[in-house]
């Protein structure tokens, strides 16, 4: 696992720059939902988050159970 893990291609994946996430994001855009691109997040909360951010602007608030 050692050795995978050092010789593994890897890179910022901000930056778009990790060719893994790249590969991943785009056979599950393809394979799940006929798009061209996707952004994975590991969490619910995190694609959550990222949604109410899209949504509002700074200092806005949002009312849910």
């Amino acid at each position: 696992m050692r050795r995978a893990m050092a010789a593994a291609e890897v890179g910022d994946d901000v930056y778009r720059e990790d060719p893994t996430i790249n590969r991943l994001e785009t056979a599950l855009a393809l394979r799940s939902w006929g798009r061209k691109r996707l952004f994975f997040v590991p969490t619910g909360s995190m694609g959550n988050t990222i949604a109410l951010k899209l949504h509002t602007r700074h200092g806005e608030e949002i009312i849910c159970d």
